[in-house]
């Protein structure tokens, strides 16, 4: 009976037919009889799938270094300011999609755009401009987009318990002059100010809205930013994004997974160090947005003493800083992050009962020298594990399983430095194993974006760019980084 036996010829299609031994033909002492040596045709083939080989990894290797494969790769683009403050859009396609992300990039900035041009309380014509000019009865159409932030606004006043109010408008323009003129407004100011707009003057109309008295005017400066990036997140998903991030501000909003499959690291700043950029703690986000409130950047000063720019519609006051120094959320959508920021720096520590279903926030209360962090239980699921860089504070306790315990806190983690302004255009990131942060909140709200990357690339857009180059050790570049050191 034959049977076959496969030799190192099998490889070339050479099979060795065997019949049993016999004393003419001895076996071999392994069992397998030894494939003749290749014929001439033969070895044509080998060199031939030999040169293939080589061929395909020198063009693979040209493309990967070229960022030409079809491996994930993040480009940025830093528009001008935008709704009066920084903003930073990022994609992360397959190499092979570069034109495709700079089209997505552009109709997010679009977006954006769009939505400053409807809802900005300073740009004449806007939608926002012609309803507070409007004369009471008189019904003013507004778009889609207006009326469901409008209506978005009125369902976190009425959860906030009126903490949230968008028609506080006067009591903004009353403290404002008050800074100018250094003087406190006098409590009939501030109570005429408080009577002169309220929702109870609002009437939200199908397509639009009617005023009951000619003083009622809106402000969207503490919703409009969140809504904006949700609108410019869903438009770079629709065009065809993998995963993203879209910072206006400190209002931002990640999806999906960064390039080398890690998620998205969002930064928190340390709200009592005069030090700029310094971090209190650090995220990991991934379907999310964060948005961060707090008193120590913007404010009036009066007679030499400070007030918050965030204001107490119950009492027309400035909110008092020693009573939150910051408020952090994280929520599905960034107008909801955005909204609640701001009311959790009025409520404080009891207005984290009053938050919805999916929406977890950090305070951080009390003064420089004595403050804690509380926090709601679903928050702590966007801590990186315990020794994972500054994820965590620098606190002697453990974090508490109470939903409204405190942490004790005394010497916040995190690195210093000032941030260096980035140029407007488009940028790759070129780095090796370095950490990447966006640092656009420091001067205006508490969170920016902290983006490890672990790839090397070069997407060679033909506007500025700014290379990120690192050749330190994972944790030495991510401290300097962080501190600003090497913004190039």
């Amino acid at each position: 009976m034959k049977h076959s036996r496969f030799g190192f010829g099998d490889r070339l299609g050479i099979f060795e037919h065997l019949t049993p031994a016999s004393p003419s033909r001895p076996p071999a002492s392994s069992g397998f009889v030894a494939a003749p040596p290749p014929g001439p045709r033969q070895r044509k083939a080998m060199a031939a799938a030999a040169f293939a080989i080589v061929c395909g990894i020198i063009v693979w290797s040209v493309c990967r270094l070229a960022g030409g494969g079809t491996g994930l790769v993040s480009l940025q683009h830093i528009p001008e300011r935008i709704m009066g403050t920084r903003c930073e859009i990022t994609v992360v396609v397959r190499a092979d999609q570069k034109q495709t992300a700079r089209g997505a990039l552009r109709a997010a900035e679009a977006s954006l755009r769009d939505v400053e041009a409807r809802m900005s309380v300073f740009l004449e014509g806007s939608e926002l401009w012609n309803l507070n000019s409007a004369k009471a009865g008189e019904k003013v159409s507004l778009s889609p987009p207006v009326m469901e932030v409008l209506r978005a606004s009125r369902e976190i006043h009425a959860a906030s318990n009126g903490a949230f109010d968008i028609t506080a408008l006067p009591l903004v323009r009353l403290w404002k002059q008050a800074g100018k003129d250094n003087r406190l407004p006098s409590a009939g100011e501030i109570s005429a100010a408080r009577n002169s707009s309220s929702w109870e003057q609002i009437e939200l109309l199908e397509g639009g809205v009617a005023k009951r008295s000619d003083s009622a005017c809106l402000d969207l400066g503490g919703i409009a930013k969140g809504y904006a990036v949700d609108r410019a997140v869903e438009i770079l998903r629709a065009k065809g994004a993998n995963a993203g991030v879209v910072n206006l501000g400190g209002n931002l909003r990640c999806f999906g997974r960064r390039e080398d499959g890690g998620a998205w690291e969002v930064a928190v700043l340390d709200p009592f160090s005069a030090q700029e950029g310094k971090t209190l703690l650090s995220l990991e986000v991934g379907e999310a947005a964060v948005c961060t409130s707090a008193h120590y950047h913007r404010y009036v000063t009066i007679g030499g003493k400070t007030f918050s720019h965030i204001l107490d519609p119950a009492t027309g006051w400035p909110a008092a800083d020693a009573a939150v120094a910051s408020a952090t959320v994280v929520a599905p959508t960034c107008m909801q992050a955005d909204g609640w920021a701001t009311a959790l720096c009025i409520l404080g520590v009891e207005g984290l009962k009053l938050l919805p279903a999916g929406v977890e926030a950090m305070l951080v209360v009390g003064t420089p020298a004595s403050h804690t962090l509380r926090m709601t239980d679903g928050f702590r699921k966007f801590l990186p594990p315990e020794g994972k860089g500054n994820g965590r504070p620098n606190s002697p306790g453990a974090l508490a399983a109470d939903r409204r315990s405190p942490i004790a806190h005394a010497a916040p983690a995190g690195h210093g430095g000032p941030a260096r302004r980035l140029p407007s255009g488009d940028h790759p990131c070129h780095s090796v194993w370095s950490t990447v942060v966006l640092k656009s909140a420091c001067t205006t709200s508490g969170t920016f974006l902290s983006a490890t990357a672990s790839k090397s690339f070069s997407l060679g857009l033909p506007t500025r760019t700014t290379r990120f180059m690192g050749h330190f050790s994972t944790a030495t570049l991510r401290a300097s980084i962080l501190s600003g050191s090497y913004w190039s």
